[in-house]
């Protein structure tokens, strides 16, 4: 209890005499039934010793009922324990809650109902013979924590009545908040007025409690919520009819209006209503919330936000204290993206409902409707203090959302838009808050990476712009210090190692610079300064060969330039020296595809559309990533079964790759090359480029392209003019993000066939070997991204076979090779004509062609 007592005796009051309440009872009283005065009610008080021979006060429960079966034994089962009697007044039931009042010893009352809830409440309170009378409905609870404390607010000398913390439950899991009225000391005249929403008149002293106590009649199932709607507009539009000028009814009428959307329009007519007649009454200021929130409800619902500013405004103008319309003003302000207002409203909402606990009898009858949506106003707030800039601020307000018992459902979407701002270093920061405050919240696991790469691209993004402008200072080492971090994260931004280079040029670093511009013309083929730099750097070295092949490169980008058509006429004879035929021009003997990707079960399903030879032998024992079939790959090179002591060392990634040179057993490819020449074209193991008697370009995962990527060195200018990639995927990073790469747009699916087709597009035009190996990646990726049973995935297998088919069409060669990890279900062991499939099953059918037979049967159609 409350030690301050506040003194409510008005002039109002002070006429209410306990004549006048007898009288005022028994005018509503039906007489075919007994109802006792308040007098023959003191005479029947039969006051209780305490231990020390005091009188104990006695407390009576007054209820009134109708139907309540449902609901009436919580609200008796938790009342019982905690009073001396219970007077229960029914106006008509029919189902057994006068069976269930009984149960608890209840003393039953029969009275008709007479649409007017004062009426029998009074009767009720009638019926009481104890010294305090406890009023509770049937959908209501009270707390039994705190119930034992009306034992000792019964006790006080002189307040006549006690305030309860009720609660009100309502759907979707909210709560509303307001000191009521529930016990009150008998014979001093209280009484109810008011035909819905009866409101007690309560003369003398009245003191705030911490009794609290939870109603539930605002969370019904959808039916009994539509039929108790339409039961009190009824009786509100006849109350309405017969009392046009009470200001509290239009204020309950626009409350039921405000809760169905097509009805709203018609709540905010009410509402004003209610606010014009309060006003012209005079009414006091503790009235006027219950005229607005209906008014600002609807207007909110409606995101007409000027008027509800204007409104809110006047709503506070009337009563400053009142909690509620400042939350609307914070959604109103965040729709107008006027921020420091939504941060200045969120501040005083706190502090209003701060107030609103700590002085709670000047809120008597004022509904804080706001009382359960904390975690809503931390979110507002804390959004505008990010977008503001007060990251500090934020993180303050943020820490409160996620302390407040409610605030988790709040906090992940919360972080998500902090996410997509300008503030990734402080969702990061936010997200290890999370996790360290709640590490039950298993959805931040999943955040906190996001939130590492989105802080780490801004990291980056920031140091390329310091790199950048450096450059443009003409401080070429602090341009390299700065972007040469940039570039190891942000790998294939090609802008990043154009400026490097242009650094790196000016300090004289010319093999240094090189190596950036070969990258960045890999990523972006028409910078025209890159092209001019590798012209510059080629005829410096001495390299007209070279230089020709990049004027003729640079002319299809711009052939209306007449200086570089010069320059190229002059280096023409360089370029036309080789004699040397090309694979188009003379055919390999064998040409082998390595094709990754596609589970088998799903060519099982469906039919290709080519039948150009049988399956033989059994490529992969399981479908796997990349990087976890190299084992697999280096049993088709080598020969050997595949052991945990295959490769000398381990795959590290993007930067330190595996590559022939890893193999424990000699490579089928060097085996080959003493007596024939041959081509590796993008093959996986094939990184650094392999030396060997032909040529070889570096395929996965190879990164952009450089020089090592390409043997022999002359071959580089062919290599990087053709718009080779070694594969879609150039670093760890864009690995990280192929699902949004692949998923997000059809233009990064096609940008994955194309860089295939450039493959053989190089392969033609590379020097004549006898044997061709031409690696392909995009199924790896396409599988890994959709899945393997995506229609996305067939097709782009169809399309990679159509590849091969028209390749070996125009080629002709003596033999062929495709491995791939798709099957038929008619398979022979033996290659059939001048080449085979070799497809993996998991199952096992071919089993009696193993990966091993690979390499002695290549070796043999070779004649080796």
């Amino acid at each position: 209890m409350a030690s301050t007592l506040v003194n409510r005796t008005t002039a109002r009051h002070m006429w209410l005499t306990l004549d006048w309440q007898v009288h005022k009872l028994l005018s509503n009283v039906t007489f075919s039934y007994a109802f006792p005065t308040f007098h023959v009610r003191a005479m029947a008080n039969k006051a209780k010793k305490n231990q020390k021979g005091g009188l104990e006060p006695r407390i009576s429960l007054a209820m009134m009922v109708k139907n309540e079966e449902k609901m009436l034994p919580r609200a008796l089962a938790s009342a019982a324990p905690w009073v001396d009697e219970i007077i229960v007044v029914d106006t008509g039931s029919t189902d057994r809650t006068i069976e269930i009042a009984e149960s608890y010893g209840a003393k039953i009352y029969h009275h008709p109902w007479e649409h007017n809830f004062s009426i029998h409440r009074n009767q009720s309170i009638g019926y009481c013979t104890g010294d305090w009378i406890l009023i509770l409905d049937a959908d209501e609870e009270l707390d039994q924590e705190t119930a034992p404390q009306m034992r000792q607010l019964a006790k006080h000398p002189t307040a006549n009545c006690f305030l309860f913390k009720l609660y009100n439950d309502v759907a979707g899991g909210g709560k509303t908040f307001l000191m009521h009225a529930r016990l009150f000391r008998a014979g001093v005249g209280f009484h109810y007025e008011g035909l819905i929403h009866n409101i007690p008149t309560i003369p003398g002293e009245y003191s705030p409690s911490e009794v609290k106590l939870t109603h539930y009649g605002y969370n019904l199932d959808a039916e009994a919520m539509e039929a108790k709607h339409q039961r009190r507009l009824q009786m509100l539009g006849k109350a309405i009819d017969a009392q046009p000028q009470d200001y509290k009814l239009h204020a309950y009428l626009a409350q039921s209006l405000a809760s169905h959307e097509e009805s709203r329009p018609q709540a905010i007519q009410e509402s004003l209503e209610a606010i014009r007649l309060a006003d012209e009454q005079s009414a006091p200021g503790m009235d006027f919330p219950r005229c607005y929130f209906p008014l600002m409800g609807s207007l909110f619902y409606m995101q007409r936000w000027d008027e509800l500013i204007q409104h809110s405004q006047a709503c506070l103008e009337r009563m400053p204290h009142y909690p509620d319309p400042y939350l609307f003003l914070m959604h109103s302000y965040a729709a107008k993206e006027n921020w420091p207002e939504v941060v200045n409203c969120g501040r005083k909402f706190f502090q209003m409902q701060k107030m609103s606990q700590a002085r709670q009898t000047d809120f008597l009858f004022v509904e804080n409707q706001t009382y359960n949506q904390f975690p809503q106003a931390y979110h507002l707030w804390c959004i505008a203090e990010v977008i503001i800039g007060n990251l500090d601020e934020a993180t303050e307000v943020y820490t409160k959302l996620i302390n407040d018992e409610r605030g988790e459902p709040e906090s992940m979407p919360l972080l998500q838009k902090i996410l997509r701002r300008d503030a990734p270093a402080l969702a990061l920061k936010l997200c290890e808050i999370t996790r360290e405050i709640h590490p039950e919240w298993a959805w931040i696991e999943k955040l906190l990476p996001i939130a590492r790469q989105k802080a780490a691209d801004q990291e980056f993004k920031d140091l390329r712009e310091q790199g950048l402008q450096a450059l443009k200072d003409n401080d070429f080492n602090k341009a390299i210090d700065k972007l040469e971090r940039v570039a190891e994260y942000f790998f294939e931004d090609a802008e990043i190692h154009f400026s490097l280079a242009k650094a790196e040029y000016a300090l004289n670093q010319r093999d240094e610079a090189k190596a950036h511009i070969i990258k960045g013309l890999n990523a972006h083929p028409g910078y025209v300064w890159g092209w001019k730099a590798m012209i510059d750097l080629s005829l410096a070295a001495g390299d007209a060969r070279a230089a020709g092949v990049y004027l003729q490169r640079l002319l299809q980008i711009n052939p209306g330039d007449q200086q570089v058509r010069q320059l190229y006429e002059q280096t023409k004879g360089a370029v036309g020296g080789d004699d040397g035929k090309t694979v188009s021009q003379e055919p390999p003997e064998l040409v082998v595809f390595l094709v990754g990707g596609l589970a088998p079960q799903m060519v099982r399903k469906i039919a290709p559309h080519f039948l150009m030879h049988r399956a033989w032998g059994e490529l992969l024992f399981e479908r796997t990533g990349p990087e976890n079939s190299l084992g697999r790959w280096a049993t088709l090179y080598t020969g050997a079964e595949t052991a945990a002591g295959a490769f000398s060392g381990r795959n590290q990634g993007f930067d330190q790759v595996l590559g022939l040179s890893e193999l424990g057993h000699g490579d089928i490819w060097h085996r080959i090359a003493d007596k024939k020449s041959v081509g590796l074209l993008s093959i996986p193991l094939g990184h650094p480029a392999p030396v060997l008697n032909g040529w070889s370009v570096s395929g996965y995962p190879g990164g952009l392209l450089t020089q090592e990527m390409v043997h022999p060195a002359d071959q580089l200018p062919k290599v990087l003019t053709s718009g080779y990639r070694s594969d879609f995927i150039t670093c760890e990073r864009e690995q990280q993000l192929l699902s949004a790469l692949l998923g997000s747009k059809m233009i990064h699916l096609a940008r994955l066939d194309q860089i295939e087709r450039n493959r053989i597009k190089l392969a033609m035009s590379m020097p004549a070997v006898d044997v061709l190996a031409i690696g392909f990646s995009c199924l790896e990726w396409a599988q890994q991204c959709f899945g393997s049973n995506d229609m996305r995935c067939f097709s782009l297998y169809q399309h990679i076979y159509g590849v091969i088919e028209t390749t070996l069409a125009v080629l002709k060669p003596k033999n062929f090779a495709v491995f791939s990890q798709s099957a038929y279900d008619d398979i022979s062991l033996q290659p059939d004509g001048n080449g085979f499939y070799c497809l993996s099953w998991h199952t096992g059918e071919n089993a009696k062609a193993p990966v091993t037979d690979i390499a002695p049967e290549i070796m043999r159609l070779l004649g080796l």
